[in-house]
């Protein structure tokens, strides 16, 4: 890992997303799926919590949960959950929570779409960007001064 998070810790909140997502994009290019899941527990939590955020949101932006639970990401569902409670976007949480004991198989797609709603309003009753900003300036100061 070639993150110097002394330094990232001085940067302005938007540079630290784009320097912590190019180190993902770094980190995960070449790998399996397995292999992903692997590195993905051994990343530091400032890299794990927007890894799995990050797929999140893009998956449900491009298609919904539906596109989440049926896509390789989807796997993350429960780490995902985790996340979003430890950034303190409670509403999404529960939404994505819900969401998770509905896609048992097979899913039941009509309800996704609902939750897919309900979880796009909760992200923005959440001001979820301010609550992964907020999170990620903390634990990017906690890993430079561990190192």
């Amino acid at each position: 890992m070639t993150v110097d998070w002394r330094r990232l810790s001085e940067m302005p909140s938007a540079t630290q997303q784009k320097v912590l997502l190019t180190e993902l994009q770094v980190l995960t290019s070449e790998l399996s799926i397995e292999q992903q899941t692997e590195l993905l527990a051994a990343l530091p939590p400032p890299l794990r919590v927007l890894f799995l955020l990050d797929w999140l949101d893009f998956e449900i932006a491009q298609g919904s949960l539906v596109a989440y639970f049926t896509n390789s990401h989807g796997r993350h569902a429960e780490q995902a959950l985790e996340a979003l409670w430890e950034i303190g976007a409670t509403r999404m949480a529960e939404a994505l929570s819900e969401a998770i004991q509905t896609s048992a198989d097979p899913p039941d797609a009509a309800r996704l779409i609902e939750l897919t709603d309900r979880y796009e309003d909760a992200a923005d009753q959440d001001a979820w960007g301010d609550k992964l900003e907020t999170y990620l300036r903390r634990t990017i100061a906690a890993e430079a001064a561990r190192r």
